[in-house]
C-alpha cells in the first residue's frame, strides 16, 4: 500500500533483522550455530525444499568462507549439507517451531547484542560479501510477545501491558509500510533503533496475554491513515511536543492537573531542583528507578572542550547555554561559546555527543558552571526524565495502570486525537 495507507490485508508476518548495530544495521556474521525444536527444512529462495530434516534438537553450523563467499550449512558431525551464495531458509515444522541462535560470530567490532536467543518462525540466512545476514521472518503477533516483553519491566500491571502491546503493534505496522530496501530486505532490527526484540528469551506470561487481548487494535488518525508513534523510558513530568513531521505527537501533563510552567528559568530551575510532584503518573508506578526521574551530571570542561573540538576548533569552552527550548523545557539548540569562536548544537543527538555520549539522558536539564578564577572547571546538569519526552511514557503508562486506569485510558493520555 502507498506509505502509511491503512491496508490489513498481507500484514500477518513480520520481517527483523538480527543483530543489529545502535543504527539499526544488521550485522554481518561470519559463524553461529542453530538448533530448532522440531523438524526443519532448508528451503531456497524459490521455495525449492534442499534438505527435509526429521528431528530437532540437533546444532547445526552457518559458516562464511571468505576464500570463495560463499555460505555452508554443515550438520551435528560437521558434514556438508548445503552451500549456497543466495539466500536460504531455516524453516521448523510445524507452525509452532522455533530456531535457537548459538554463539554468533560477528565481524569487526560490530556494536551488537551477541547474545543467544530463541526465536519464532523462519530464519532466512542472507550471504553478502562480507559474511551473512540474519532475518527473522514471523506472524506479526508471535513478534509481538517478545517486543513487548522487551519493553516493560516485570511485575507491570497488565494494562501497562496492553497499553503496550497496542503502541508496538502501531509501530510494526508503520514499519511495514516503510519497510527498508536492498540486498536484505527487512521491515524491522532487533535493536531499540527499531523496536527491541530478542525472542522467545524474553517472553513474559503477561505479554502474552496482553497481545492475545488485544489483538488486531492499533493507533491511527481520524481519517483511517496509519500514525507513527513514539514512547520512551520516563518523561519528568510532561511529554514533549513533537516536530513537524509528527505534530500529531502533542505535549501532556503527565498527571491528573495541569501541568509544570516551565516558561521560565526561575520556574525551570525550581522544578528540575525539587525532588518529583507527588501527582505525576510517572512517579507513582513504584517500577522504575529513582534515577530516570531526577538527575545530576556533572561535566568536566576539559572533557567538553575536546568533544567540542571533533566538530570545530572554538577555543577553551567558556560557557554553555541553552539557547532555545521546548515549550516543555527540553534544550532544542544549546550555544557552547569558546575562546575564539561559538558553536550551536540543534537536537537531542548533537547536544549529547559533545557533552555526555551515550549517557545523557535527556535534554530536559539547567546548567550550573562552576569557576576557579574567571574560568569553568565544570558543568553540573540537573536534570529530568529519560529519552526523547515523545509519545506515551513507559513510567507514566505502569503508573496509570497502577492506579486502576484502562488502557485504552492511558493510550488517549498520551496520544490524545488518534
Amino acid at each position: 500500500p502507498p506509505p502509511g495507507q491503512l491496508e490489513l490485508a498481507g500484514w500477518e508476518r513480520v520481517r527483523v533483522a538480527l543483530f543489529a548495530g545502535v543504527g539499526g544495521a544488521p550485522s554481518h556474521l561470519l559463524r553461529t550455530y542453530f538448533m530448532t525444536n522440531a523438524p526443519f527444512q532448508v528451503v531456497a529462495r524459490q521455495d525449492e525444499v534442499i534438505r527435509d530434516i526429521p528431528a530437532g534438537g540437533l546444532q547445526w553450523e552457518i559458516v562464511f568462507r571468505e576464500e570463495s563467499n560463499l555460505v555452508e550449512v554443515r550438520d551435528t558431525a560437521h558434514i556438508l549439507q548445503y552451500t549456497s551464495k543466495q539466500p536460504f531458509r531455516i524453516v521448523p515444522q510445524p507452525r509452532g517451531g522455533s530456531v535457537l541462535i548459538k554463539s554468533a560470530e560477528m565481524r569487526g567490532t560490530a556494536v551488537a547484542d551477541p547474545g543467544d536467543r530463541e526465536v519464532r518462525g523462519t530464519l532466512e540466512v542472507v550471504p553478502t560479501p562480507y559474511g551473512f545476514v540474519l532475518i527473522n521472518d514471523l506472524p506479526l503477533e508471535d513478534y509481538l510477545y517478545g517486543a513487548v516483553s522487551a519493553e516493560m519491566p516485570s511485575g507491570a500491571p497488565i494494562e501497562a501491558y496492553k497499553t503496550q502491546a497496542v503502541v508496538s503493534r502501531t509501530k510494526t505496522m508503520w514499519a511495514k509500510a516503510h519497510p527498508v530496501g536492498g540486498p536484505f530486505p527487512h521491515d524491522l532490527c532487533d535493536a531499540a533503533h527499531c523496536q527491541r526484540y530478542i525472542g522467545l528469551n524474553s517472553e513474559s506470561a503477561a505479554a502474552v496475554r496482553a497481545v492475545a487481548e488485544t489483538e488486531g487494535s492499533f493507533l491511527r488518525h481520524l481519517n483511517g491513515m496509519l500514525t507513527e508513534t513514539r514512547q520512551h523510558a520516563h518523561c519528568g513530568g510532561v511529554t514533549e511536543p513533537g516536530p513537524d513531521s509528527l505534530s500529531h505527537l502533542r505535549p501532556v501533563s503527565d498527571g491528573p492537573g495541569p501541568g509544570p510552567h516551565l516558561d521560565s528559568p526561575e520556574s525551570l530551575e525550581r522544578w528540575l531542583h525539587a525532588a518529583p510532584a507527588f501527582d505525576r503518573y510517572c512517579d507513582q508506578g513504584g517500577l522504575t528507578p529513582a534515577v530516570q526521574s531526577r538527575w545530576i551530571r556533572i561535566l568536566d570542561a576539559k572533557e567538553v572542550t575536546s568533544r567540542t573540538r571533533r566538530l570545530r576548533e572554538i577555543g577553551k569552552v567558556r560557557h554553555l547555554r541553552a539557547l532555545k527550548r521546548s515549550t516543555s523545557g527540553r534544550i532544542l539548540s544549546l550555544e557552547i561559546t569558546g575562546a575564539s569562536d561559538t558553536l550551536v548544537l540543534n537536537g537531542p543527538e548533537a547536544i549529547g555527543s559533545v557533552l555526555s555520549p551515550g549517557s545523557l539522558r535527556s535534554t530536559l536539564f539547567t546548567i550550573l558552571p562552576l569557576y576557579t578564577g574567571r574560568s569553568p572547571t565544570h558543568f553540573i546538569l540537573w536534570g529530568a526524565g529519560t529519552g526523547s519526552g515523545l509519545g506515551m511514557c513507559n513510567a507514566g503508562a505502569i503508573g496509570q495502570a497502577s492506579i486502576g486506569r484502562k488502557y485504552h485510558e492511558i493510550l488517549s493520555h498520551y496520544f490524545p486525537g488518534l
